[in-house]
């Protein structure tokens, strides 16, 4: 692990610091993460910023440079063993501790942040934020306690590693992410279901002649399981390819208390995918068996329903039988309804509640003059269905007269009002109804085939 080592003035004992956080304040307030007893030093005098490949350590105030090696700096990048002076305060950077850290304060440092991080992110989940925004987050979180050069949270489906999420420490989406985490790792965790933590993955017996192991160039890498109830969901992995002994136990209980929580995180999402696709199927079953006003679960009302959907997706004329008042209309809408047809208009005519005599004119309409009492032009519900669906009611009891014109304009789509010269076209689909058995009727001769 990094670290960065002082002695205040007046003080004989060197205080260790480890640096596992991307950005570290340096003062003598002890606000600051480094806070030293020096007067010469600011309230916050510097910055040790990681960006996850090396340390650069500046000065707040161009009027309080340090000094690296006996040259005077304002701003550096850091390397091992380097001899920095803080006003009048000795330091020494280290990219691998040398000396004992210091037993209390670094492991009160390192708890409090791990609080003050795991609260943050508590928070933040009961804001409202989509599964993915919440993940980066998370990870987001776990690069910053643990140091780590960059964060993935990996699902698997049935054997097969998914990235979910893939951050770096400048908290950005890493685009590549599949191929920046060795799969063999992964493998093994999640073959184990265990934790693991590795100190330098090129040195490491198990994984030195992984491929991806050396592709990468991996040093530091911990990889835990995302586990509910014993099923294993995937892994969190975070890793450093420029820092060997990055990471530690402590370190390790920390990821292991965020894999919880992601594992709570994703379960609850699954659980609501899975409630949802029930709702949905709930809500399919349900249109089967309820459509605009019509209700039933029996074979046969089921089978009717059925042929209602697949016919609502033609344009064909449908012809529909049945007692009166077993709801034939309501059937006729409803295939109005699911048609492509539905935003046009449906009218409906009862073929055997108006007089003959005026059964054309309000079939296909007049023009003024026509007859005595037309007085203006009057649309006929062909032209008043136009772009949408004419129901025909009691289709069986048409005159024989109309029966003729009304299959030619149904064959042709063009009517002609009484007292007009020229046919008009209408664009509009047949649902016709009866109570009379048609068959029958045309063997009668009192309806044309």
């Amino acid at each position: 692990m990094p670290s960065f080592t002082f002695v205040a003035p007046g003080s004989r004992s060197p205080v260790t610091i480890e640096l596992h956080k991307p950005l570290t304040s340096i003062g003598r307030s002890i606000e600051n993460d480094i806070c030293i007893s020096d007067p010469l030093l600011l309230e916050e005098h510097a910055h040790i910023q990681f960006d996850g490949e090396k340390f650069t350590l500046s000065a707040l105030n161009r009027k309080h440079p340090f000094t690296v090696n006996g040259r005077s700096r304002r701003s550096t990048t850091l390397k091992h063993e380097d001899s920095i002076q803080l006003g009048a305060t000795e330091c020494t950077f280290r990219m691998v501790s040398e000396t004992p850290v210091d037993e209390e304060l670094p492991d009160v440092i390192d708890h409090v942040e791990a609080y003050e991080r795991l609260f943050q992110f508590s928070r933040e989940l009961m804001q409202q934020f989509s599964l993915t925004e919440l993940l980066e987050l998370l990870i987001d979180r776990v690069i910053e306690v643990t140091g780590a050069q960059r964060g993935f949270l990996i699902l698997l489906e049935g054997n097969t590693p998914k990235v979910a999420v893939g951050r770096n420490i400048k908290r950005e989406t890493l685009a590549d992410a599949r191929e920046l985490y060795s799969d063999s790792i992964v493998a093994k965790v999640a073959e184990t279901k265990e934790p693991l933590i590795i100190s330098d993955a090129l040195r490491n017996e198990n994984f030195k002649n992984a491929t991806s192991v050396a592709h990468l160039q991996l040093s530091s890498v911990m990889c835990v399981p995302l586990l509910e109830k014993g099923k294993l969901l995937g892994v969190l992995y975070v890793g450093n390819s420029h820092i060997t002994s990055l990471f530690d136990k402590t370190t390790l209980k920390i990821l292991m208390v965020f894999a919880a929580q992601a594992s709570l995180i994703i379960q609850n999402a699954l659980l609501v995918n899975e409630l949802t696709l029930d709702n949905q199927k709930l809500q399919q079953q349900l249109e089967g068996m309820q459509m605009s006003g019509i209700i039933g679960s029996c074979e046969g009302i089921q089978g009717v329903l059925n042929k209602v959907r697949r016919v609502s997706s033609t344009d064909v004329s449908v012809l529909i039988t049945g007692e009166t008042g077993t709801g034939k209309e309501l059937f006729a809408r409803e295939i109005h309804r699911l048609s492509n047809r539905n935003n046009g208009p449906f009218v409906t005519i009862n073929c055997g509640a108006i007089p003959e005599n005026l059964l054309e004119s309000e079939l296909f309409g007049h023009k003024k003059g026509a007859f005595t009492g037309a007085v203006a032009d009057k649309l006929g519900k062909f032209k008043l269905a136009d772009k949408g669906t004419l129901f025909l009611d009691e289709l069986g009891e048409l005159p024989l007269v109309l029966q003729v014109k009304l299959l030619r304009a149904i064959e042709e789509k063009k009517i002609t009002p009484i007292g007009g010269g020229f046919p008009e076209d209408v664009d509009i689909r047949i649902v016709a109804a009866t109570n009379r058995t048609l068959e029958d009727e045309v063997k009668e001769g009192r309806f044309r085939e």
